[in-house]
């Protein structure tokens, strides 16, 4: 099948190989490219080995966020109720905070969060998704700046417990 997958890996390796011809090109080719700073970000990446909790490689898909997520949410705060298939995809609690970043008070009241998990946070918008049912998008890369909704990124989130772990 032509543009599938394999096609590519054969050619580049893997992800990182593509990434780095990609680079490559793009300095031969398209000095213009808007995306040469996010570009540099993966490939520094792809640098580092991504060993985190038993996972051997970062997220691909939703399911993945999922995954990331079931073993995060303590870390972060969130006490899951329920996840399901139907949008929204979760129903979990978060502690009300007097201002972001503040401590957790024993006493702390909780507020119920309904959550819609992607990939990619603008794969809500293009799932055709309601804001107004929806609290938070729990995704793995947020790259939606004008997002109407609350965007939590599993890959900072990640990245700042393993700072802290190491």
């Amino acid at each position: 099948m032509p543009g599938s997958p394999g096609i590519y890996y054969r050619r580049f390796g893997d992800w990182g190989g593509m990434l780095r011809a990609l680079k490559i090109w793009v300095a031969t080719h398209a000095s213009e490219f808007p995306y040469g700073r996010e570009l540099d970000r993966r490939l520094a990446n792809q640098a580092r080995p991504f060993a985190f909790r038993g996972m051997a490689s970062a997220p691909v898909n939703e399911m993945g966020v999922v995954l990331v997520f079931g073993m995060v949410a303590a870390d972060i705060g969130y006490a899951v109720e329920a996840v399901g298939t139907a949008f929204p995809d979760c129903s979990a609690l978060r502690p009300v905070v007097d201002e972001p970043g503040g401590a957790l008070r024993a006493d702390a009241r909780w507020e119920p969060v309904r959550v819609e998990f992607e990939y990619r946070s603008r794969y809500f918008f293009y799932h055709g998704h309601e804001v107004d049912e929806c609290d938070v998008i729990i995704c793995w890369q947020h790259e939606w700046p004008d997002c109407p909704l609350e965007v939590l990124a599993l890959e900072d989130v990640v990245a700042s417990l393993m700072e802290k772990a190491a």
